[in-house]
């Protein structure tokens, strides 16, 4: 449930940064005509679909462009992610209802779209940042997001999983079950373009799409708030990237960044939302499970975490800003992955001046 890693461990390596080549200038995104639209701050044109993918040991959550439906989004039950003896152990009554912002297996959009890959945080969920990987999907993307039992709360109390196992190796088993029904007569089958496919993910699972990126099928990635690694040299090192943070991050584990863009050679982007926390703008289901949030839930029931993990986990959730912030999350990683997956033959919303048309104070750069 809770984005914390110690930055102690993530440093690893980071005195061996390998020499960068110069970074490819790209003078497109101040140049193009819709350089500083912030169109993606709203939804998109497409209504949108979730389907629900079982591997055995983990589920995928899908959000999808599809048809418009009538009746009410589908909901998950985040505390059925526990084992069933850890389960005993919370409030009675306790439900960490979420919304999926999407209609269960409504008819796909027509045509192939790119899919985006999302990796959620340290003890958290598939469905964390719902309200983020449906507004992919409100504008033309397919989005997986899986749940990651190598470090997330689908592996508590299970006997025989692994923690801190090889969650890249799970990733792989991901992309193979989605190509599958890419090529399926499922909800998914003839909708999703395989030659285009990014990945992005939050503090921890931000580490993880930063390692991912150097498989070869990967075509950019868009750590947020992310636990520092440095991007592997050679293929993962040239590919785009974008780093999002917050400047009031409670973990401090994005202290890397500077090494990680140094280590980078494609073309890199920053944004810095002003406030924010480490949570808030990025995993809103943290902040909306149960209609008030995880932490409040909790202590509701009479349940309390350790003051340190309770703050961490709750960061950024009650900072007024916290909607404007997550659009603006919203805006540059919808903008980023539509460019760099084709969807948009030249970048919109990525010059510079686009932070004039924020709701919320930001700082943004790109070589």
């Amino acid at each position: 449930m809770f984005a914390v890693l110690s930055v102690a461990v993530l440093l690893v390596a980071a005195a061996c940064v390998p020499s960068p080549q110069a970074a490819r200038p790209d003078a497109r995104r101040d140049k193009a005509a819709a350089a500083n639209d912030a169109r993606y701050l709203v939804g998109g044109p497409y209504a949108v679909g979730v389907t629900t993918l079982d591997l055995g040991d983990r589920k995928v959550d899908v959000w999808y462009p599809a048809e418009r439906v009538s009746g009410p989004t589908a909901v998950d039950q985040a505390e059925m992610l526990f084992a069933p003896a850890i389960r005993a152990l919370l409030p009675q009554g306790l439900s960490l209802t979420i919304d999926l912002y999407g209609h269960r297996d409504a008819p796909p959009a027509a045509g192939k779209h790119p899919l985006v890959l999302f990796a959620h945080g340290i003890f958290s969920w598939r469905g964390q940042s719902a309200p983020l990987t449906a507004h992919l999907a409100s504008w033309g993307l397919v989005v997986a997001s899986p749940d990651l039992p190598e470090y997330g709360l689908s592996s508590l109390g299970f006997p025989g999983v692994s923690f801190f196992g090889d969650a890249e190796a799970g990733m792989d088993r991901v992309v193979e079950r989605v190509r599958a029904e890419a090529g399926g007569a499922g909800v998914l089958g003839g909708h999703i373009d395989l030659d285009q496919i990014a990945i992005t993910g939050h503090s921890l699972g931000g580490a993880l799409s930063t390692l991912y990126a150097s498989r070869p099928f990967i075509r950019a990635y868009v750590p947020l708030a992310s636990a520092f690694v440095l991007p592997r040299a050679g293929t993962g090192a040239t590919k785009p990237a974008m780093w999002i943070r917050a400047t009031t991050d409670a973990t401090h584990v994005d202290v890397g960044l500077p090494l990680a863009r140094e280590a980078a050679t494609g073309s890199e982007a920053v944004v810095e939302i002003v406030g924010g926390g480490h949570v808030g703008p990025f995993a809103p289901a943290l902040c909306e499970a149960g209609g008030v949030g995880v932490i409040p839930l909790l202590a509701r029931h009479g349940f309390f975490l350790p003051e340190q993990l309770s703050v961490v986990a709750d960061d950024g959730c009650r900072d007024p800003n916290r909607a404007g912030q997550a659009k603006v999350v919203a805006h540059f990683l919808t903008a980023q992955l539509r460019w760099q997956l084709g969807l948009d033959p030249e970048p919109v919303g990525l010059g510079t001046g686009v932070v004039e048309h924020l709701p919320v104070a930001a700082r943004y750069e790109h070589d």
